[in-house]
């Protein structure tokens, strides 16, 4: 039997970045970034982690998502289609001031996220007809190096170093390679296609999904270095599909995942980090992620047609509607989801075997209306953020394969 794995939900969870990071420390801020279609379009909104606080930062009456912190300063990078019908990355300060387009061209560019030293950002560049390429801009001098032509996704390890999947002979693999494009290494060579990979604050381990077309999706483990291969569980869902990317808890003793079941429910789950202890959080959700710490957990979940923010402890007890709005809220998945403060006063070197991590991800409504091949359909979740609210709303499946 053929098993056909689909995108339900592509709600990314990240252990977010707190405490020691590589050679820097961040202090975990009180602030965290959304967006959210209260005002009547998607903007960008900052507010204390009890909910309280909020402030719209953007008024631009068009779609913008996918903020995130540049650490240890108050600007917010963000993705919108302001000022025109293509979608461009702009930064943003925390008080609405200062807006400026970072890339400003024909093409669609998402899935943006910053080196854990906020020097660079990563992104995912559609130029059409299915030729994604991962990107890297210099926010100093603007430099802009494509490091990869054609790919599927990928995470920050390091300041200089990324974990990517891209195609090869058919079927995904995982590759490190440097931020200037340099020394790509194959981490995976197996039969079937490894993709959604996350790697640990730390930048030593990495988890993500194994599917051969044949068995059930398989959660799996590798060291950086591609060795230490495991797999954790290969029970991730009821109908055979994937919900989400794995994501570490800020310690990496622990992966939270979203687990697909044939109701649609999405509920969040945690497993250890040597495969035992798997367990269900929530029964329902919009995917989460890791609060600052790993002490709490904030997910998505349906109230009365909208999505809304919750936050709990890692059991689930005490979950608290957060944003309470009766409008669609997202979070979009980020090392920098929320606010941080570089504490140290030495950069860390760029070093390729220096590490640390952060994010990126793509779920867009044109998969779910086109049957796209499957390196297609890979490529383009390879770097969106998440639309939560007509994703949950709609409960649309995004054919993979």
């Amino acid at each position: 039997m053929k098993y056909i794995v689909r995108l339900v939900l592509l709600v990314l969870t990240i252990g977010l970045l707190a405490g020691s990071l590589s050679q820097h420390a961040y202090a975990a801020g009180q602030r965290i970034v959304i967006s959210s279609d209260r005002s009547g379009s998607s903007e960008i909104y900052i507010m204390d982690q009890d909910g309280t606080n909020l402030q719209q930062v953007t008024n631009l009456g068009a779609s913008s998502h996918g903020a995130s912190w540049i650490p240890g300063t108050s600007k917010i990078l963000f993705r919108s289609d302001y000022g025109g019908g293509d979608y461009d990355l702009f930064t943003i300060n925390a008080d609405g001031t200062n807006l400026t387009n970072l890339t400003n061209s024909t093409a669609d560019e998402s899935g943006s996220t910053t080196s854990p030293d906020g020097s660079k950002i990563a992104y995912i560049q559609d130029a059409g007809g299915g030729n994604y390429s991962l990107r890297v801009m210099n926010l100093t001098t603007s430099a802009d190096t494509v490091v990869e032509p054609s790919f599927a996704g990928f995470w920050w390890l390091s300041n200089s170093k990324l974990v990517m999947y891209a195609q090869d002979a058919g079927v995904f693999q995982l590759y490190t390679i440097n931020a200037d494009g340099t020394g790509k290494t194959a981490l995976t060579s197996d039969a079937g296609s490894s993709y959604f990979a996350t790697a640990s604050a730390d930048g030593q381990k990495i988890v993500y999904v194994y599917n051969d077309s044949i068995n059930p999706p398989e959660l799996r483990s590798i060291n950086a270095d591609g060795t230490g291969q495991a797999t954790l569980t290969s029970n991730i869902s009821d109908d055979n599909s994937v919900a989400g990317l794995p994501l570490w808890s800020p310690d990496g003793s622990q992966v939270l995942f979203t687990y697909s079941d044939t109701g649609n429910n999405f509920p969040l789950m945690k497993i250890n980090a040597n495969g035992t202890g798997q367990t269900t959080i929530v029964s329902s959700s919009a995917g989460g992620v890791w609060a600052p710490g790993g002490a709490s957990l904030w997910y998505g979940q349906s109230v009365a047609g909208f999505v809304e923010l919750f936050n709990s402890d890692t059991d689930g007890s005490g979950a608290t509607n957060v944003t309470n709005s009766g409008a669609n809220n997202e979070m979009f998945v980020s090392a920098f989801l929320f606010e941080t403060t570089i504490t140290t006063t030495n950069p860390e070197p760029e070093n390729p075997t220096d590490t640390s991590s952060s994010q990126t991800t793509k779920s867009t409504d044109t998969l779910a209306e086109t049957g796209r091949s499957l390196t297609a359909n890979i490529l383009a979740t390879a770097s969106v953020l998440l639309i939560l609210g007509a994703l949950y709303r709609h409960k649309r499946h995004y054919q993979l394969f």
